[in-house]
């Protein structure tokens, strides 16, 4: 199960969230079954990686973001990410005139790519999904969709 931190009525603590949910999931017959995985704060801090590419899908320049992203307070300039990535990403596509869509998703992970994410939950989640779906001949080169 994937969920993001950051919802209404959210404990707000990624390992207590993924604490209990695991706990239910296994009292219900899934122990060993599942994995829970809590994104912090949601699935949209894995668009902000140090890519080129990122800037080229959005519209604006990784300084027009910066400088969007501290003025609106979602990101600060002594982090890697921003604290508020879903609503960095919908301010830069409102005033870039561009639609939230699967397709941009799509392209954003076509060109960047999943090897280099560090982000901790995407980790998690690749070993997951490597333990449960072990590949012959797997390269960390075949990361790109």
């Amino acid at each position: 199960m994937l969920l993001d931190v950051a919802w209404e009525g959210s404990p707000g603590n990624a390992v207590e969230i993924e604490q209990t949910i695991l706990a239910d999931l296994n009292q219900h017959g899934w122990q060993g079954r599942s994995a829970v995985i809590a994104l912090n704060p949601e699935l949209e801090v894995w668009i902000w990686v140090n890519s080129p590419h990122v800037p080229n899908e959005l519209g604006m320049t990784w300084q027009q973001i910066k400088e969007l992203a501290e003025e609106k307070g979602y990101w600060s300039p002594d982090s890697a990410k921003p604290t508020h990535p879903k609503e960095l990403l919908e301010e830069v596509l409102y005033r870039t005139r561009r639609r939230r869509s699967s397709a941009l998703f799509m392209r954003l992970a076509g060109s960047v790519g999943l090897a280099d994410c560090q982000d901790t939950a995407f980790v998690r989640l690749r070993e997951t999904l490597r333990a449960w779906f072990p590949a012959e001949g797997y390269s960390e080169q075949q990361e790109t969709i």
